[in-house]
């Protein structure tokens, strides 16, 4: 497993498409694109980066 920033700076604006192309965050959630993720972390001022793409383990 290696631990990567998200690439939030390619997300402008505060719209996420619908589609879902999981990735599992290293808080241990899984969001439902790598933009959720993004939108979390300026909503909730974290720094939460992306474990792997796919769903977390349980």
């Amino acid at each position: 497993d290696t631990l990567g920033i998200a690439r939030c700076d390619v997300y402008k604006g505060n719209m996420c498409s619908r589609e879902f192309d999981p990735v599992c965050g290293s808080d241990g959630n899984t969001y439902n694109t790598e933009c959720v993720l993004c939108q979390e972390n300026k909503l909730k001022q974290k720094n939460v980066l992306v474990k792997h793409r796919g769903v977390c383990e349980a």
